[in-house]
Formats: C-alpha cells, structure tokens, sequence
C-alpha cells in the first residue's frame, strides 16, 4: 500500500468522524430540528438494505440457525420487511433450499409463511418457492437472443464472444 493511499484513508476516516460528531439543524414543517449526520447515514445504509431485501425477495439458508427451521436475527429481520411490503398484493417469495433435506425445507418454508401471517399477510397472498432471487433481469434465453442480433453474420457465437 502506498503512502498517498494511507494518507487519503486516513483523511478520509477523520473527515468521516468529524462530520459524524457535529449535529446538523434542518428545517422541517416550519421548525428547527436538530439531527446528527451519523443518524443520516445509518437511515440511508438501512433503507439500502431494506431495497436490497425487496429486491431479492430471497430468503436463504443463512437466514435460519443451521440445522433447524427457526429463523436466526437476520431471517426475522428480512421477513419482517418483506411483509410490510407482501401485505397487500401477491408476491413470489423464494426461500432457498440449499443441501438439506426435504423434510427441513418443508418446515423452513413453513416456518416463514408462519412469520409473514404472524406480521399480518393474508395467507392467500403467499407463494413460496424454491427460487433464484427476484429481480427485474433477463433470462439467459433472451440474453443470447440479443447477442445473436447483435453478433456479426459471420463465424459462430461463440468465436464472438471471446472477441
């Protein structure tokens, strides 16, 4: 690691502490609120992690404590945002099986339509299933399906590819 690298993290760590300790006043519905940036961050880190949450909708076998159907912190904590958002609407919800048998998969997926309708969703809105995450992606058909429009008329698509 270089010295100019050091120097930067460094400054950088010290410029990220000192913005963190000094509060900041903004105005809000016509009063002055004061508000700490760290709080600012920490809000943006966890509706990042809620979106990426969303976005999966994805619960996987690191979401329950090993070798059982219980969900661990994490697990409770994403399944309790995914019901917020199953609430009211239809979703495909996959819960991973991952290597295990198909009597604990059976009582994980289970054990999470439990929480969801313990959080307030209506059983008839669940669906879970033994998916990939969720997402707005291509398959992989229609991935080819572009680059094959998109390949020159000549040689294979794999020779183009590798180019």
């Amino acid at each position: 690691m270089s010295l100019r690298t050091v120097i930067f993290g460094v400054g950088l760590y010290v410029a990220v502490l000192v913005g963190c300790a000094a509060d900041e006043t903004i105005q809000a519905g016509g009063e002055s609120v004061q508000i700490a940036p760290g709080a600012i961050l920490l809000t943006y880190i966890e509706e990042a992690s809620e979106n990426a949450v969303l976005r999966q909708m994805t619960i996987y076998p690191y979401h329950f404590i090993s070798g059982t159907a219980r969900l661990n912190d994490l697990g409770r904590r994403d399944v309790s945002i995914l019901a917020r958002h199953y609430r009211d609407q239809t979703r495909r919800l996959n819960v991973v099986s991952g290597a295990i048998h198909k009597e604990l998969y059976a009582a994980r997926t289970e054990s999470v339509r439990a929480a969801l309708i313990a959080a307030g969703v209506q059983e008839s809105l669940i669906t879970i299933v033994d998916g990939l995450p969720g997402g707005d992606g291509m398959s992989s058909s229609e991935v080819l399906i572009l680059h094959e429009n998109d390949a020159p008329r000549s040689g294979s698509m794999a020779e183009w590819i590798q180019k």
